[in-house]
């Protein structure tokens, strides 16, 4: 289970503090729009599912779209942690009528490449394959500030 202590080292931004012990910005704490920052650790990684489904569980969205936003972010955040060699990401996910924007920035510098596994049982080398499956779009840019991957999920 993820707690505070696990991601203890990484800087906070100010904000109020999810009940994952995640920082929350205020300012983005809309019905549509869920922003919230954590270390570049594995940990970050189911806890950042967990926000998204509860997240987006409380408002209403689709169970189908719930379970790809989940899978994605998952994805984006499992290779922010093994490839960015960054200490911190800010998530974002965005609901629109249509469309969950999911986003996830980390302050590191990685150039992830789409592998097909040898081996079917392979544990590594499905994660853009797989967001590729679940979204209508996705990609991802590098700036001197780190590298922002990105996906658009059919929300209906």
């Amino acid at each position: 289970m993820f707690t505070t202590n696990n991601l203890s080292t990484c800087p906070r931004s100010q904000g109020a503090t999810d009940p994952l012990g995640v920082s929350m910005r205020p300012a983005v704490r809309e019905r549509s729009v869920c922003e919230f920052g954590v270390c570049c650790k594995r940990e970050a990684v189911p806890a950042s599912r967990e926000i998204v489904r509860h997240r987006l569980s409380r408002w209403g969205c689709g169970a189908e779209a719930v379970e790809s936003a989940c899978l994605v972010v998952s994805e984006l955040v499992t290779n922010a942690v093994m490839h960015s060699g960054g200490t911190r990401m800010d998530i974002r996910i965005q609901w629109t009528a249509e469309t969950l924007h999911v986003q996830v920035h980390d302050d590191g510098h990685w150039h992830p490449s789409v592998e097909t596994p040898q081996d079917e049982l392979a544990e590594r080398g499905r994660g853009l394959t797989i967001v590729a499956a679940c979204a209508s779009e996705h990609g991802r840019s590098t700036t001197a500030a780190g590298t922002t991957s990105w996906a658009v999920i059919p929300a209906l």
